[in-house]
């Protein structure tokens, strides 16, 4: 019996590619350059060849989150990154972490995921238990998306890598969101598009996964998994009803 469904977030429920760039590449880049139109940055602070190694440090943190398992936090990254350009100086972690609202501008760029409203409520109809379970190293990005695409309620219970401290491929995340909805990884299912972290990520804990095949054009951001193995493929969200109840048979 399927008790619960968890969903990934971006490019599953919410589609954002300005985001995720910050989440996985320029977020350093960005808070150095607010801080240094802010005075709180000289300006040699901000020239591209700053600005490039900063971008190419912060690859990295994020490289050792995906690897470890451990998540580093988007602003104790960004602080790293200061720390190791010699920029810190000064600042203290209040400021950084003003900087890196930043991500909040992203917001007006997102866009709900065709059918997601929909099969969210359909799900919620069928009894279901739902969670949200994001590799995000900026966990209140994840809770704004939802809230503004009204969201919000269909999740009582949303498991970032930032909150956790675990990321998608420590199975330990998916625990995280399964002790919290009361339901045993057997009877759970996961959905998300990305064959490394959503569907080996949520089957090494346990649970059955849903691969979310967005085509091509999605499909070339995510990392190759050649031996993925998901229990179902939907292109479609308004399928997931139907290939929930095939599983649960």
């Amino acid at each position: 019996m399927i008790r619960a469904v968890t969903f990934d977030f971006h490019n599953t429920l919410v589609s954002g590619d300005g985001w995720l760039d910050l989440e996985i590449r320029s977020l350093a880049g960005v808070v150095i350059r607010r801080l240094v139109v802010r005075g709180r940055l000289p300006d040699t602070a901000g020239t591209a060849a700053v600005l490039a190694e900063a971008e190419a440090a912060y690859r990295v943190v994020r490289a050792q989150a995906m690897a470890s398992g451990r998540e580093t936090v988007a602003v104790a990254g960004v602080w790293q990154v200061l720390t190791a350009l010699a920029l810190a100086g000064d600042l203290n972690r209040r400021a950084v972490q003003g900087a890196v609202l930043a991500q909040r501008a992203c917001l007006a760029d997102t866009a709900l995921v065709p059918g997601a409203t929909a099969a969210v409520a359909a799900l919620r109809a069928g009894g279901y238990r739902l969670a949200v379970i994001s590799s995000a190293a900026y966990a209140p990005f994840v809770r704004w998306g939802l809230a503004r695409y009204g969201l919000t309620t269909a999740f009582p219970v949303v498991a970032t890598s930032a909150g956790t401290g675990y990321y998608k491929s420590d199975p330990r995340l998916y625990a995280w969101a399964l002790r919290r909805l009361g339901v045993a990884a057997t009877a759970a299912v996961h959905v998300g598009d990305h064959p490394r972290w959503d569907v080996q990520g949520a089957q090494a804990a346990g649970m059955r996964a849903i691969l979310f095949d967005r085509g091509p054009a999605a499909r070339s951001s995510a990392i190759p998994a050649p031996d993925c193995r998901p229990d179902a493929t939907i292109q479609d969200l308004a399928e997931l009803p139907g290939v929930l109840h095939l599983l649960a048979a």
